[in-house]
């Protein structure tokens, strides 16, 4: 088995050939501050990828990927790392930036000077290179801008999206301004304090990052001519899920954590909390928790947070309250009640009660949350009969009331970040009081959402998360693909037909109807009680496309091992992921008891009573086994994801891809073979597949110019233009014109081809070598001055042969490299046909001499021999 410390790639030098299709390499790895050598190795050719040169023993990095003198999956992997260890953790790969978490401060990346840069200098890699091309080209091209950010836990998104709002709100302040020092306005300033209210509420710290954001947002930033309109948000998909439970070593919503430890004693005595999160079972979770909490800073960050809210105008006190009965809400425990305390007919024989030890926690919960009759909606609830309105009252289990109690947790914890979110759109309204996300203005949409998930269990919100990437990856190759095109056009070069990567089966797989997971799961929910996980699971296995593929692609062995009873397998275009059906119903119908949620509307407690009016409505409740029809998890999700993709199709996208360098977030340690799992996840490896299909290396004019055109001092070249003197540098030599393009402002290369030609765009002309290339290049110059002119004398030969003849044909125009490379073919062919009739007269002349003088020493030797027989 590979080692995941070892590189999926090296760095070797080629020393010589070894047969037809191998060469011998010597492999060259760095390590601290120098390079050492290995023994050879011998390497088929189509295994190698070409690096760009070192010289003197430190390889030049390339701010874009594009640049490189070969663009592959190595070449990517082998930049971007250079890059992350000289703290250069921004790379382009044309529209696309990557970014690798540092794990450490770097300051001076973000202050007014680099902002400023970013204005002035937007090919250099930057997440404010990133901003600074959207606002101008929402000011330039009025139309709308988004940006994408995405990676795993731990790279860095949720900064990475601080960063690029920070920005944005600086950008729009100062575009009317000479000074460096801006001040921003005060819808910018809401907008910016919205970060630590999402950040407390939506955020929690898990095995792979002690800030991970769990949930989406799409924040729309609207723009007039003094500079922030208004802002709103949209969020998708919290993992309301961790407030009752978490694996080991992870923690609950960072809030809960903040509340317990900044609050004052007097504070938490009002609420009945105790200081320490061990005392509330939503915090204990259900393994080991997180070590220590120190590094969050927890009574510093609910001090950030209120004072956050309060200039959002929202009631921190009363927030605390609804959060303070949810820790109660959770200490509330069942047990069997006694036989003499039964008092239902039916179903009573493990009908639950509130145990006495949490009864204190019973009283707290309802006081704060303003729901009297909470003990009797936990312990039972009414089922309808035979459809009507009437029904009866059916007592729960202990394990059906527990499971009641976080039922109606998560969905107060829900309800009130949607009322967060609400609010907070009511404070960053547009300004006059309309709406950001209303037409008319301009905006610049960031999205911050979740990567790729595949953990060693994998439920519904694993499916629902890798569905959302599935869609954002087919929108991130469109993009890219469209990208290409506009600057092919831009350039004036010939477009280059290519297969853009698909992934319908996986999306026909999960949405296709009749047979897909999602109608299969939306049927199973619909059919009540009936509907079952199992149920699901063995549809899936035995209809479903690809997941029955997968089961007969099994062999003896491997279906032994797998349970088609409870495991279904999708391969999306990261990896297969096997997903566990067990809660799949329940987690898609997502909903209360009917007691439940009256009791939440008839809350007496104001904030409880605003968070729910505006999603729960009498004639909305539904007793949970009917089968009325209602709109599930699932569906409410896919449905908000396609009007994200319709908004992100109709606005000018570009990319921010966050890799984690290692698992431990250690600064300076990447792990090549995580980084390229995510570049892998990310769909980075895809788009480059795809752009490597076309012309993916590329040097502009400016920088061939800049290397050889004070050196080379050729008279006959000081007029030309910036493409004459690059379509003169290139056609100079003996490659075929249909392995690069010469466009308006750079010229493109095929991968593979053309790598002496490529090299020496990119290749300063120092020491000896670089004098014996400028010797060369001035001979081939010289030699395609003269073709040129040979070319050129050619076809006005032609036109006024042809003219005198009577035929029409087009005046000679402009020559090309097309025409010198045709004039070239027949005086090469015309050399060859000489040179072939020189080594054959030579060869004659040889075999003449040879035969003739075996000739005369046959004769030589007769007449030798007879001379002496004669004289005896």
């Amino acid at each position: 088995s590979v080692r995941e410390d070892e590189p999926p790639y090296i760095l070797a030098e080629v020393v010589e050939s070894a047969g037809e299709e191998s060469v011998r390499v010597k492999r060259l790895d760095l390590e601290g501050s120098g390079f050492f050598w290995q023994s050879l190795m011998k390497i088929h050719v189509n295994s190698l990828d070409v690096a760009n040169d070192v010289p003197g023993g430190e390889e030049r990095t390339e701010a874009d990927n594009v640049n490189l003198l070969e663009l592959s999956e190595a070449t990517l992997l082998h930049n971007t790392l250079l890059r992350y260890k000289a703290d250069k953790i921004y790379t382009f790969t044309g529209p696309i930036v990557t970014s690798v978490n540092p794990c450490k401060p770097l300051p001076h990346l973000y202050t007014v000077e680099a902002m400023q840069a970013a204005c002035e200098q937007e090919a250099t890699p930057h997440i404010f290179a990133v901003g600074g091309r959207a606002y101008t080209r929402l000011v330039e091209q009025r139309r709308n801008q988004s940006i994408v950010v995405t990676g795993v836990s731990g790279a860095g998104k949720t900064e990475a999206s601080k960063y690029l709002l920070h920005f944005l709100t600086w950008r729009a302040a100062a575009a009317d301004s000479d000074s460096s020092e801006v001040e921003a306005s005060k819808i910018a300033d809401a907008v910016l304090q919205s970060s630590p209210v999402f950040e407390s509420f939506g955020n929690a710290t898990t095995v792979n990052n002690l800030n991970s954001s769990r949930f989406g947002k799409f924040t729309k930033l609207t723009f007039d001519e003094i500079g922030v309109a208004g802002a709103s948000v949209n969020t998708y998909l919290l993992e309301k899920s961790r407030l009752t439970s978490q694996q080991e070593g992870e923690a609950d919503f960072h809030i809960f954590y903040q509340l317990l430890a900044g609050l004052a004693d007097k504070e938490l005595d009002e609420l009945r909390l105790e200081r320490s999160p061990s005392a509330y079972a939503y915090l204990r979770g259900g393994g080991k928790p997180p070590s220590s909490r120190e590094a969050m800073g927890d009574a510093e960050e609910l001090e950030t947070t209120w004072r956050a809210m309060l200039d959002l105008d929202l009631p921190p006190t009363e927030i605390m309250g609804v959060l303070a009965g949810l820790l109660h809400l959770g200490n509330i425990t069942f047990s069997l009640k006694r036989t003499s305390e039964r008092a239902f007919r039916k179903n009573d024989e493990r009908s639950s009660s509130i145990s006495t030890s949490s009864l204190p926690s019973l009283a707290a919960a309802e006081e704060l949350l303003g729901m009297s009759t909470l003990h009797e909606c936990l312990t039972a609830h009414m089922v309808q009969a035979g459809g009507g309105s009437e029904g009866y009252r059916v007592a729960k289990t202990p394990e059906e009331a527990a499971r009641s109690r976080d039922a109606l947790a998560k969905r107060l914890y829900e309800r009130l970040f949607k009322w967060l979110v609400g609010s907070i759109n009511k404070a960053v309204a547009t300004r006059g009081g309309g709406s950001a996300s209303g037409g008319g203005s301009q905006w610049v949409g960031l999205l911050d959402i979740f990567g790729f998930e595949i953990f060693e269990v994998n439920s519904l919100e694993q499916l629902l998360i890798n569905l959302a990437n599935e869609k954002l990856q087919r929108f991130f190759l469109d993009t890219i693909f469209r990208h290409e095109q506009t600057l092919y056009a831009a350039e004036e070069i010939e477009w280059v037909q290519v297969e853009v990567p698909g992934n319908e089966a996986i999306m026909e797989a999960i949405e296709g109807l009749p047979h897909g997971l999602l109608p299969i799961l939306d049927e199973q929910c619909r059919l009540g009680e009936r509907g079952s996980d199992l149920s699901l699971c063995m549809q899936l296995n035995q209809k479903n496309p690809l997941c029955a593929k997968h089961v007969a692609a099994l062999g003896q062995k491997g279906k032994a091992r797998y349970d088609a009873s409870t495991t279904f397998t999708l391969a999306h275009f990261v990896a297969p992921v096997d997903y566990t059906a067990g809660g799949f119903l329940e987690k898609n119908r997502d909903t209360l008891h009917v007691e439940l949620a009256r009791a939440l509307t008839h809350s007496t407690v104001r904030l409880v009573g605003a968070m729910i009016s505006d999603s729960i409505s009498e004639h909305r409740l539904r007793i949970r086994g009917s089968g009325k029809s209602y709109a599930t998890a699932s569906s409410v999700f896919t449905d908000s994801l396609s009007y994200l993709l319709r908004e992100l199709d109709d606005s000018d996208a570009a990319f921010v891809r966050t890799i984690k360098p290692n698992d431990e977030l250690i600064p300076g340690a990447p792990n090549a073979r995580s980084v390229m799992r995510q570049l892998r996840s990310c769909g980075m490896l895809q788009a480059v597949k795809m752009v490597r299909s076309m012309f993916p290396s590329r040097t502009s004019h400016d920088e061939i110019i800049g290397r050889y055109a004070h050196r080379l001092r050729l008279g006959f070249m000081e007029g030309f233009s910036p493409r004459g003197f690059v379509t003169a540098f290139c056609g100079a030599f003996d490659v075929p014109p249909d392995q690069y393009r010469i466009g308006k402002t750079r010229v493109f290369f095929k991968p593979d081809s053309a790598i002496f030609l490529n090299a020496m765009c990119r290749r300063e002309p120092h020491g000896p070598d670089g004098l014996t290339t400028l010797a060369l290049l001035r001979w081939k110059l010289g030699s395609y001055r003269r073709e040129l002119s040979i070319a050129s004398k050619l076809r006005a030969w032609v036109h006024r042969a042809s003219s005198r003849l009577g035929r029409s044909t087009a005046p000679p125009t402009s020559i090309d490299t097309s025409v010198v490379h045709a004039y070239r073919a027949p005086r090469r062919a015309f050399a060859v046909w000489c040179l072939h009739e020189r080594a054959a007269t030579r060869i004659q002349k040889h075999t003449r001499s040879h035969l003739d003088h075996s000739d005369f020493g046959r004769a030589l030797a007769a007449s030798t021999l007879l001379q002496t027989l004669q004289r005896g």
